[in-house]
C-alpha cells in the first residue's frame, strides 16, 4: 500500500521530513527523501550550484545564472540565443540597436560594432559634424567665385548634422538650376560648407573663362537681383528668402558683405579694379576706368609748388638785403675823428696793418678775406685808429714826455 501526503511506515503513520517543494517522493518504508533536479540533502533543502560545478554548462558567448533549484543561460552582449540554444553574434548595423550617427559608418564586429564618421565629417562616430571643404582647384580654362548666402530657413544643428549630406545635395541642385539660368558659361557648383544661423551656404561658382567680362556683369546683376528679392532660389519646391550675401575678394581672401550694396561695390568685389582705377557704369555696362584727378588734388599740388617758389624768393631777397646793408655800412660809414687819440698807420705787409696810436700803443690787425654776405665788414684805417685809441685811453689832462711812447 502506497502512503499518501508524504508519510511512511506501518499504516503510513510517520510523517516524512522532506521539503515537499523540492522533493519528488518519500520512501514509504524508511522516509528517505527523493529530491527534484537541482536540489540535494537529506530533506532536499540544498540548491545544487550548477554554474559552479560545471562552468561551461551554457556554452561559448554566454554566462550561467544560478536560480532556485536550477540555472539559466544568458547570452553575452552582442549575442542572441538561437533555436538550438546557442549564443550567436548579432549584426547591430542591420538593426536599430547601434547608436552610430547618420553621418557615420557602422561596422559589425564579433559581439559588438564600431562607428566612424564618413569622409567630410569629424567626431567620435556617435556624433559627427561636417568639415569645411578646401577650395577646389580649377583649370586654366575655368574661373571661380566664392559666395556665401544666408537663407531664412529654420534649421537646428542636430537636424543639419543628421541630414547634412541630403541637405547639401538638395542645395547644390537648387543653386545649379539658379546659376544656369543667370550666369553666362556656368559650369558647376561646389558646396564648401553648411552651417546653421539660419542656414548659411558657402559655395563656389565655377564658370568657363571665355567671356569673363560678361560673366562678371552677370554675377553683379544676379547678386543685385537676389538682394532686391526680384529673383528667388528654389529649395525643395519653395522660394527661399535671402537675408545676406557675401563675396570673397580674390586678392585679400576676405568676404565682402554685398547686402544692399551698389552695382559698383558688387562689381569690385567680383573683379577688384587696379589701384589707379575705379568702377564706372556707362549705358548700363560696368567697367574699371582710370580714376580722375580731383580738383582738391590739383589745388594741393598748385599750392605746394607756389609756396615753395615764394619761400625761395623771400629767402634770396633776405640774403641780398643783408649783403647790401653790410656792404653799405662798410663803404659809407665814416667815424668821427678823435684828434686826441689820433694814430698813425704803417707797416702794410699785405695781410695786416701795423698802426700806432697817438699814445704810443702799437697793434697788428688782420685785414685779409673777401667781403661777402656772411663775412665781417672790412676794417678801415679810421676804424683801426678808433679801435686803437679806445684800447689805449689815457686821461686828457695828463701829459707824458714824448720819449715814453712805445717803439
Amino acid at each position: 500500500q502506497e502512503c499518501q501526503n508524504m508519510t511512511y511506515g506501518v499504516n503510513c503513520k510517520n510523517q516524512c521530513l522532506c521539503n515537499t517543494s523540492n522533493t519528488r517522493t518519500c520512501n514509504r518504508e524508511n522516509g528517505t527523501c527523493m529530491c527534484k533536479n537541482g536540489w540535494t540533502g537529506n530533506t532536499c533543502d540544498e540548491d545544487i550550484p550548477e554554474c559552479t560545478n560545471t562552468p561551461q554548462i551554457c556554452g561559448p558567448n554566454s554566462r550561467c545564472n544560478e536560480v532556485q533549484g536550477s540555472y539559466q543561460c544568458l547570452c553575452e552582449e552582442g549575442y542572441q540565443m538561437s533555436a538550438n540554444l546557442e549564443c550567436q553574434n548579432i549584426n547591430e548595423c542591420n538593426t536599430t540597436r547601434h547608436n552610430c550617427h547618420p553621418n557615420a559608418q557602422c561596422k559589425d564586429t564579433e559581439g559588438h560594432y564600431t562607428c566612424s564618421c564618413k569622409s567630410g565629417f569629424t567626431g567620435n562616430g556617435t556624433y559627427c559634424t561636417a568639415i569645411p571643404m578646401t577650395p577646389s582647384n580649377v583649370s586654366n580654362e575655368e574661373a571661380k567665385y566664392t559666395v556665401k548666402i544666408r537663407f531664412a530657413m529654420a534649421m537646428n544643428q542636430q537636424t543639419l548634422d543628421e541630414q547634412y549630406i541630403q541637405i547639401s545635395q538638395n542645395m547644390k541642385s537648387s543653386l545649379t538650376s539658379f546659376y544656369q539660368a543667370t550666369i553666362t558659361d556656368f559650369q558647376r557648383v561646389v558646396i564648401l560648407y553648411l552651417r546653421v544661423g539660419s542656414l548659411i551656404v558657402e559655395h563656389e561658382l565655377v564658370t568657363r573663362n571665355t567671356q569673363l567680362d560678361q560673366q562678371k556683369s552677370d554675377i553683379t546683376s544676379t547678386m543685385q537681383r537676389l538682394n532686391s528679392g526680384s529673383v528667388k532660389i528654389i529649395y525643395e519646391n519653395e522660394e527661399q528668402q535671402i537675408t545676406s550675401l557675401e563675396l570673397k575678394d580674390p586678392e585679400t581672401e576676405q568676404f565682402v558683405n554685398i547686402s544692399s550694396a551698389s552695382a559698383c561695390t558688387i562689381y569690385e568685389a567680383v573683379n577688384p579694379c587696379p589701384k589707379d582705377h575705379q568702377c564706372s557704369e556707362t549705358d548700363g555696362q560696368l567697367a574699371c576706368s582710370p580714376r580722375p584727378q580731383s580738383d582738391s588734388y590739383k589745388l594741393t599740388f598748385g599750392l605746394g609748388v607756389g609756396i615753395s617758389v615764394a619761400a625761395t624768393i623771400i629767402i634770396m631777397a633776405v640774403i641780398v638785403y643783408v649783403y647790401m646793408k653790410r656792404s653799405g655800412n662798410t663803404c659809407m660809414r665814416e667815424p668821427p675823428r678823435d684828434y686826441d687819440n689820433e694814430s698813425e698807420t704803417s707797416g702794410n705787409s699785405g695781410d695786416s696793418l701795423i698802426h700806432t696810436s697817438v699814445k704810443g700803443m702799437a697793434k697788428r690787425l688782420d685785414t685779409t678775406g673777401i667781403s661777402g654776405p656772411f663775412s665781417l665788414p672790412r676794417v678801415t684805417a679810421n676804424q683801426i685808429n678808433e679801435t686803437g685809441a679806445r684800447a689805449t685811453q689815457f686821461p686828457h689832462n695828463q701829459h707824458y714826455p714824448r720819449s715814453s711812447r712805445l717803439n
